[in-house]
């Protein structure tokens, strides 16, 4: 017993013993066996061993997988609080799921200015990437699972048959990504949103030369990672915007939704546009928009309102400019939506059916 223990301290061990005593007890424990059971009991039990057994392997399975959870949990904390930036975080992050969780190739992709996906940080054998994904690829545009995970900001697993034997010669006559997987030995990938708040930061894929990616525990681990990777992402940004002193512009067009402006706009004849500079609360359901209308007048306007549920009174402003005017909407509006997260507001533009 005490060779085995030296040997494989962690090793399920049942000791089957023809005396029962004090003292074999006493012994066993010492040894730290992990159960131990007489002849005897098997005799009116035939079945009690493989009980044990099982009952053995299953807590040792346990006990595996609750140190490998701890472990990757405090390499993640590691890795949170060492300061790092974005890049390197990705960095530290494919490394580790490389050399600690023995996949043969991680990388993290995110969207350049033209939204082709673009490697962050790489590990393993990255020579994959250079022929599944061709530069100035966006999400979406092929199968391969980093591309669609990033499409639909969801996770995408997939498993691969090697013993077809591709080269990437073959790419024609099947997916090209696979082809090159396959060259690789990859037998399985999953691909796995950065995502944090609801907000897509990037994609974090992985490639196995086993079929490890399709079972849960790794799945599980892998969203976690990517969520860390999102809430390091998310705070990055927030970083490099306070520390910017350029202002950011974002022009959002709406074409649907409840959108007060639309509904007005849709009811008027081609042509018509207004815009506003100002938006100011009134009650807790409504906002006053102060508005220049161009191609339909403002009395005309009051007449469509009439008929509109989300608009509640058009008032005309001066008498000589008839294009000056106030429109009272019922809320929510996206300006107000804008406002509450921090945005300034810069106009507001309806014409053709947009906002």
């Amino acid at each position: 017993m005490a060779e085995i223990r030296t040997d494989a301290p962690t090793l399920p061990f049942i000791l089957v013993t023809g005396e029962g005593d004090e003292q074999v007890a006493s012994a066993a424990i010492s040894a730290h066996v992990t159960d131990y059971i007489r002849k005897a009991a098997l005799g009116q039990q035939p079945t009690e061993l493989v009980r044990r057994i099982k009952n053995a392997v299953s807590a040792e399975r346990t006990r595996h997988a609750l140190a490998r959870e701890r472990e990757h949990k405090q390499a993640l904390l590691d890795m949170v609080t060492s300061g790092s930036t974005r890049t390197d975080f990705g960095q530290q992050l494919c490394e580790h799921l490389v050399t600690d969780h023995d996949y043969a190739c991680a990388w993290i992709g995110i969207l350049d200015e033209n939204r082709a996906v673009v490697p962050l940080a790489t590990a393993g054998d990255t020579g994959y990437l250079d022929t599944a994904i061709a530069p100035g690829t966006g999400p979406g545009s092929e199968t391969e699972p980093a591309l669609a995970a990033l499409a639909t900001a969801e996770p995408v697993v997939r498993s691969l048959d090697v013993s077809s034997g591709y080269s990437t010669a073959d790419a024609s006559t099947g997916s090209h990504w696979e082809a090159s997987a396959t060259v690789y030995r990859f037998r399985s990938v999953a691909a796995v949103p950065l995502v944090y708040e609801e907000v897509c930061f990037g994609v974090l894929s992985v490639y196995s030369r086993t079929e490890s990616l399709t079972s849960d525990v790794d799945q599980s681990i892998l969203r976690e990672y990517a969520q860390t990777a999102g809430y390091v992402f998310r705070t990055a940004a927030w970083q490099e915007t306070l520390l910017s002193a350029a202002n950011t512009t974002i022009e959002f067009t709406l074409t649907d939704g409840h959108v007060p402006l639309l509904d007005l706009i849709a009811a008027l004849p081609a042509g018509a546009t207004f815009e506003t500079r100002t938006v100011i609360p009134r009650k807790e359901d409504e906002v006053l928009y102060l508005c220049t209308v161009d191609g339909v007048s403002v009395s005309e306007l009051a007449d469509v309102a009439i008929e509109i549920e989300t608009i509640n009174s058009i008032k005309q402003y001066g008498t000589s400019d008839d294009s000056q005017c106030g429109i009272v909407a019922a809320t929510p509006v996206p300006e107000g939506r804008l406002v509450d997260a921090g945005v300034s507001l810069e106009q507001t533009v309806v014409e053709s059916g947009t906002v």
